[in-house]
């Protein structure tokens, strides 16, 4: 049994032109006191609104709401990743978000993979969200 499945992201100046990245096809719930669930949704996301989000929204991780704060990259996660632009490596995690209320919201693990790739002009930004709140995320993020 196959528990998950990979997503080939175009990315010019990565090494082979892409990313590869995998979904987990074992879903489960990661955030405390979230109404995140268990039901994921794939959303391929414009990297122009990514960045767009990324400026103005709050991030909390695993949605702990007292570490809520404006997302601020880090330069050497950010140069960590620069690595895929010269070597193909294993297919990395597709983050998990969801929305905690407004503009806020929850994530599994560091948003940096999206945030570099949306600044390295992939072809979409792919983010798994809660299937309830698609219709949020896609007005949010999509094209």
């Amino acid at each position: 049994m196959i528990l998950f499945s990979k997503v080939r992201v175009p990315v010019p100046s990565a090494a082979c032109g892409a990313v590869e990245m995998y979904v987990s096809r074992v879903s489960r719930t990661i955030a405390r006191g979230s109404d995140a669930g268990n039901d994921w949704t794939s959303l391929h996301a414009s990297p122009r609104k990514v960045l767009e989000w990324f400026a103005t929204a709050g991030f909390a991780v695993s949605g702990r709401r007292e570490m809520l704060a404006r997302f601020m990259p880090c330069e050497q996660r950010l140069a960590s990743l620069d690595q895929l632009k010269r070597e193909v490596r294993p297919a990395l995690a597709v983050p998990r978000f969801w929305q905690l209320g407004g503009a806020d919201y929850g994530f599994d693990v560091t948003p940096h993979l999206p945030y570099w790739l949306a600044m390295n002009d992939a072809s979409f930004v792919p983010l798994l969200v809660p299937t309830h709140q698609m219709a949020h995320f896609s007005q949010a993020l999509m094209a």
